[in-house]
């Protein structure tokens, strides 16, 4: 997604993971496609979720939820993220990723603890730039590669 953005949009990005290795290749490869001069790295771990990421205007998580702890860390960062700062979230899980809805209800609950009229959060095809967060369906077998 870091790199996909860097070069639909042409605008500064930081791609972020807790593997090393992984974001040592995003650098290779944003270095092979002349992105290099958008595209930074950082470490950031999930499971920190005291941790609130930098000031950005676009966050994306994508397919993340290994698990049900991460996709409850996941939760409490967006929820954070919505809470402090001003950036919109995007986040992408597969259909058939069962702990997307352990993300989701967690989310939920903590969304509905800061304002108990908030609407019920579904999974959805149909993006609105209006929304400051998107839960996007991915359903592979629709993608053409």
């Amino acid at each position: 997604p870091s790199l996909t953005a860097a070069g639909l949009h042409h605008a500064n990005v930081i791609a972020s993971d807790i593997d090393t290795l992984g974001l040592q290749l995003v650098e290779a490869a944003a270095h092979d496609q002349a992105l290099d001069h958008l595209v930074s790295t950082q470490v950031f771990d999930l499971m920190e979720t005291a941790e609130v990421p930098p000031q950005v205007a676009l966050y994306i998580l994508s397919d993340v939820f290994e698990s049900n702890r991460i996709a409850q860390a996941s939760a409490k960062i967006v929820h954070n993220i919505l809470s402090h700062r001003d950036g919109k979230v995007w986040v992408f899980a597969q259909s058939d990723r069962a702990q997307r809805e352990v993300f989701r209800e967690e989310l939920q609950s903590l969304l509905v603890n800061d304002d108990p009229s908030i609407g019920l959060l579904q999974w959805t095809n149909d993006y609105d730039q209006e929304d400051q967060l998107w839960l996007c369906n991915v359903d592979e077998t629709q993608v053409t590669y």
